[in-house]
């Protein structure tokens, strides 16, 4: 954000930005993780596999701004009925909230106790809140803080998967 002062939204609120980027590229990270542990976890392979789908779509959401698009195209559509088109609106967004609940109930049993569960709760935490802020405000500062909150999230959710790998590993080598 410093580099691109005084145009922050250039460094974190357009598609092209370095924040966009490194938020797929953490999320695609993500993916291919729960790619590899659909290949040494075989009785949870369907559900890395749905897991790393999810991810691969997150990712290009993020990159490619998709869930910014339909909120605009509801609001284009619905624009005779603004208390609708408004409401209408958050439809993304809850549905990234459900999703990661969801994400986060299965993972819970999958990765077992221990710091991967907590990092996975942790990470559930912090995208709630940038969901919170995204949906409270479009002011540029809070909106920094928001893109920083994803990526934490998504960093958590990377390492919480790379530790459950690793884990896995020394299991099957010991």
């Amino acid at each position: 954000a410093w580099v691109y002062d005084p145009w922050l939204e250039q460094a974190v609120a357009v598609e092209g930005a370095p924040a966009a980027w490194l938020q797929s590229s953490l999320l695609c990270a993500s993916a291919l993780l729960t790619l590899l542990l659909s290949c040494v976890d075989p009785p949870r392979r369907v559900g890395w596999r749905l897991l790393a789908g999810v991810l691969l779509c997150a990712a290009l959401d993020e990159r490619f701004m998709g869930h910014e698009r339909l909120q605009d195209w509801l609001h284009w559509q619905l624009a005779d009925a603004p208390w609708l088109a408004r409401w209408a609106g958050y439809v993304p967004i809850a549905a990234y909230a459900l999703g990661g609940v969801i994400a986060v109930g299965w993972l819970w049993r999958a990765l077992g106790p221990g710091l991967p569960r907590r990092q996975i709760v942790a990470a559930l935490a912090v995208g709630c809140a940038a969901i919170a802020l995204d949906l409270l405000t479009t002011r540029l500062d809070w909106q920094i803080v928001e893109e920083a909150l994803e990526a934490l999230a998504e960093t958590l959710w990377l390492t919480a998967l790379l530790q459950h790998t690793v884990r896995l590993f020394w299991q099957r080598a010991g």
